[in-house]
Formats: C-alpha cells, structure tokens, sequence
C-alpha cells in the first residue's frame, strides 16, 4: 500500500478563522483536512488545504485566499481523463452563487469563454494540485449530489427548467446549448428526456 504523503495532515484542524467562517456559513463540524504534496518542488503550493465539513468545504491558501463552499449551493464541473484505461488528470471547478469559480488539482477542464459564461461563472482562480484527486473530487460530488438531487427532481417535476451547464432538462424536454466553436453558437435543440 502507497504511503499516505499527507497523513499528518489529515487530522489538522481547522485554523479559528476557518472554523470561524465554517461556523458563519453553516457547514457543520470539521470532518477531515486534505493537503498538497509536502516536498521542496511543491514550496508554492504546499500549504493549500480542502476543510471538509459536514455540510461543505472550505479551501485555503498561504496568500490569505479563503473561500468556503455549501454542499446546498456550491456548482461543481469536474473534469478527467485516462491514459491506456487509467486515471490520470482529475480537476474540479468549485463555482459559489456568485460565479467565483477556484479549479483545484493541476488539469484545466476546456472551458472557453463561451462557456464559463453559460454556466454562470464571473472569475476564476487556478488552485493548488492536492493528493488522492478522485478519492476527493468523488466526495464532493457524493455530497453535492446527496444534498441538492431532491430538490433539483422536484423543480424538473414542477416544471421548473434547470440548469446543468449546457443542459436545461423540465419534465418535458432537454435543451442542449452547444457553445464550442468560437465565434459560432448553434441554437438550442430539443429531445425527449429520459427521467
């Protein structure tokens, strides 16, 4: 088995203004505590963490960049891909209401400008790379999922059009909105969904 390169980090708690902002915020008690890898090649980026909380997460840097996330109404794109069948890059764009969108872990997803913009996101920050990226990227969306899949169903049942991104599904259509060709927006189209 691998040795854990951040086990010591595992039980560090939340600094008092982090538990501080998790309290302000309503993201329960601290859970676990993720960090970077810790040699000398990663001095930049070695002291980010990923907070997790019950109810969400917050993230920190050593240049004072703070933002916490609620597992109600964060937006998460994640972003993978394999090499001969295996994982390899894994990132995750955490998106807050306001369109503040962090990418954590080293891949970039493929976003155009286009596309930042039709799914809400109004600035962007460029994260450190953390350890074990699908192990957390796969817990964040368990809990997003976990947290906002009822609602969101009832809101498509009630007729209400929702918004993954580029896909807008009601309880009678899908719409797909195809922004990848700069300069060229195709107009929506519509299908069947299957509900």
């Amino acid at each position: 088995m691998a040795k854990d390169e951040i086990e010591h980090t595992r039980t560090e708690r939340p600094s008092t203004a982090t538990a501080t902002l998790a309290a302000q915020s309503g993201l329960g008690d601290w859970i676990d505590t993720l960090a970077t890898k810790q040699g000398f090649g990663w001095k930049k980026w070695r002291d980010w963490r990923l907070y997790f909380f019950k109810g969400g997460l917050i993230v920190t840097a050593p240049d004072g960049y703070t933002a916490a996330y609620d597992w109600r109404t964060v937006r998460v794109l994640q972003y993978r891909t394999t090499v001969n069948g295996g994982a390899s890059d894994a990132c995750s764009t955490l998106i807050d209401p306001a369109g503040n969108a962090l990418n954590v872990e080293f891949g970039r997803p493929p976003l155009f400008k286009s596309d930042k913009a039709a799914v809400g996101i109004t600035s962007w920050v460029n994260g450190a790379g953390l350890l074990y990226p699908h192990m957390w990227a796969d817990h964040i969306q368990e809990c997003v999922t976990r947290t906002q899949l009822a609602g969101t169903v009832a809101r498509i049942r009630h007729g209400e059009r929702v918004n993954f991104g580029p896909t807008q599904p009601t309880s009678t259509e899908s719409r797909t909105r195809s922004t990848r060709s700069p300069g060229r927006r195709s107009p929506n189209s519509a299908s069947t969904p299957a509900l």
